[in-house]
């Protein structure tokens, strides 16, 4: 790109309707109309609210007779974009003089737009690290590669390099349906409660990959007697007769006679968890391990990038890099292009992409979870809600008794926040007054006009907005939770 920047924008809700009221280059200071933007030259922005803005970046692209297109590289007077329930990660469209991309600054870098100093320094410092894709997922995988590979000029000499470890697997149903098993775990108690705990793992994620990981093809076995200790497995099982031992947390769906897919880790859970009066083993995939094949890129991004960091924004940016690199091996292979209607509607246009490699990603959050469910069965009686890889407790628990197997910060648990009043309505529903006086909401799939405290949050009298693209423009639909 010619040049790089930030957009910052501001809009006004007149009449349900966000109205644009001006676009600014953070780093020129020019104020910029939509019209001017779309017939700059060759430029990537940055941009502060790309949610809100593509809507009306489109609106003007079509009114001067651009046509929507699902290619990453648009022709002249075509746009595409990236768009998936509410998030629009960029946009790009060609003009006559060049082609212009807007990439969604939160989606880049995981924390939010700053001032132009902030927003410079973060910049500055993702180009040293080589960072120069869309997105944190992206970014992680290349950095990635180049911390176990001795990079190529050609970057295509690094992903066939790559592809020697990790190898392409064919769809293997029972390993999409692991997946599905390694989902976090969650669970709430609804009720109001006083002075409760809320314990959190430090980088969950990015600590399992010190472990041996997996890699190359699988090989196939019947017997776990015959599988080599060191090898990572997934194991095909049936089973009879389930039932939920006392003091343990419920975390298989099926019910008490099937067929189910597990990580080796989830295995032995499940035999911890739940009698049963049958097991038979089906099938093992089983694959060789790598010792310390990602210790240098969570030295390089959490133990100095995150713990060591001075700078607390870059701090939280090395953070979400570290989290997404689990996430990105094991996107999805059917993934979704955008394109716009007649109506100015967004519509998906399925398509495939090649997978990364699915078995990392199921090594890491089949060992996190069930490590984290070990800990919540544990202490039963004192958790009253639970979310991935954290958990309030009715009474304080001792952090030594937590991270007793701990030898680090890395995984280590750490008492997050004392709410001295809550009201838990359910999974990513509650509103809570801390220790320190602050209300805290976690109100999922809404945004609140204004913070609730508990009472309001208990009783649902509270106002809360969705924003929806209509008519070329973001309409604010505003409900008053009454139930």
């Amino acid at each position: 790109m010619a040049n790089i920047s930030f957009l910052q924008t501001k809009f006004n809700l007149i009449n349900e309707y966000y109205e644009l009221e001006q676009m600014c280059d953070q780093l020129t200071g020019e104020l910029l109309t939509l019209e001017e933007l779309s017939q700059l030259d060759s430029c990537l922005f940055y941009v502060d609210n790309l949610n809100f803005l593509y809507i009306y970046v489109i609106n003007e692209l079509i009114k001067q007779g651009y046509k929507s297109t699902t290619e990453k590289t648009p022709k002249r007077h075509e746009f595409s974009f990236a768009y998936n329930a509410g998030n629009c990660a960029n946009l790009t469209f060609k003009n006559d003089l060049g082609i212009i991309t807007l990439v969604n600054f939160k989606n880049k870098f995981g924390v939010e737009f700053g001032s132009v100093d902030e927003n410079v320094e973060l910049l500055e410092y993702a180009h040293e690290r080589g960072r120069n894709k869309n997105s944190l997922g992206a970014d992680a995988y290349a950095e990635f590669l180049l911390t176990i590979f001795r990079p190529k000029a050609d970057p295509n000499a690094n992903a066939k390099l790559m592809r020697e470890d990790f190898v392409e697997l064919p769809f293997i149903p029972e390993l999409e349906e692991a997946k599905l098993n390694c989902a976090g775990f969650q669970y709430a108690e609804q009720g109001e409660y006083y002075n409760l705990y809320n314990y959190d793992i430090v980088s969950s994620y990015p600590a399992q990959l010190t472990c041996d990981t997996p890699t190359g093809a699988p090989k196939i076995f019947e017997r776990l007697d015959d599988v080599p200790a060191s090898y990572f497995k997934i194991i095909k099982f049936t089973y009879a007769d389930k039932e939920l031992k006392p003091n343990k947390f419920d975390f298989v769906a099926s019910g008490k006679f099937g067929t189910i897919t597990l990580t080796e880790h989830l295995f032995k859970l499940f035999l911890n968890t739940y009698k049963t009066s049958f097991i038979k083993i089906l099938k093992i995939w089983a694959f060789k391990t790598v010792k310390g094949r990602f210790n240098k890129f969570i030295q390089r991004n959490i133990i100095d990038g995150k713990i060591g960091a001075k700078n607390k924004r870059i701090a939280k940016y090395n953070k979400f890099i570290a989290n997404s690199l689990t996430g990105y091996f094991g996107r999805r292979t059917i993934s979704y292009k955008s394109v716009i209607n007649n109506k100015l509607q967004v519509e998906q246009v399925e398509h495939e992409i090649p997978p990364v490699y699915l078995p990392v990603y199921l090594f890491v959050t089949g060992k996190a979870k069930a490590e984290f469910l070990n800990t919540l069965n544990n202490n039963y009686a004192n958790v009253v809600y639970a979310n991935t890889d954290g958990f309030f407790a009715r009474e304080p628990i001792a952090l030594e008794r937590l991270n007793w197997d701990k030898f680090q910060e890395l995984g280590s648990y750490k008492l997050d926040e004392v709410y001295k009043h809550i009201y838990i309505d359910g999974v990513n529903a509650y509103s809570a007054l801390t220790a320190q006086g602050a209300i805290d909401n976690c109100i999922s799939g809404m945004t609140v006009k204004d913070l609730n405290n508990v009472e309001q949050f208990k009783n649902k009298q509270f106002v809360y907005t969705i924003n929806v693209a209509s008519s070329g423009k973001i309409k604010q639909v505003t409900a008053t939770q009454l139930d």
